[in-house]
């Protein structure tokens, strides 16, 4: 149900996923619970604590959006002339952090959690019904992305 609200609900809101939940019954079905007895706002959020490990910090943000819209620039520019960079460096300093923090142990992601609930509710099942074909030829592709989206950069749907 976590999954499909990233998925499908508005905008990653827990309380407005719950009560979709409740109004339409074809949510609170594939998600796994029955039309009458779906858990509350709550629950949610418990399963977000545990999955995440707020204990150490490490909040990953929910299906939110995840760039700010676009703003206009503030001063006009003469024709063939680009607007001066906001913060000069950047690119320098994160390859100087990524050099330097190479060899130290990176923290675990929360998405690793999600992908194995993925794998073992879904894709393994899959594979043994004969859904996913010869697996030993399947190929796999990905971007690393956490959760798909179908947004282009103008804010639109494709």
């Amino acid at each position: 149900s976590y999954w499909l609200m990233c998925q499908y609900g508005d905008g990653g809101s827990i309380t407005r996923w719950v009560k979709r939940l409740k109004s339409e019954p074809f949510w609170a079905i594939i998600s796994g619970f029955y039309p009458g007895n779906v858990p509350g706002v709550g629950t949610f959020y418990d399963f977000e604590d545990r999955l995440c490990d707020f204990d150490s910090g490490k909040r990953v943000e929910r299906c939110t959006k995840m760039h700010k819209p676009l703003s206009k620039p503030k001063k006009k520019l003469k024709k063939n002339q680009k607007q001066p960079p906001k913060h000069q460096g950047v690119v320098q300093r994160l390859v100087d952090r990524i050099l330097r923090d190479e060899d130290k142990p990176q923290p675990e992601r929360a998405d690793k959690y999600l992908q194995q609930i993925f794998k073992e509710c879904f894709v393994l099942p899959s594979a043994k019904r004969g859904l996913l074909g010869d697996t030993a030829n399947l190929a796999v592709s990905g971007d690393g992305m956490v959760l798909a989206t179908g947004a282009s950069p103008m804010h639109q749907r494709l």
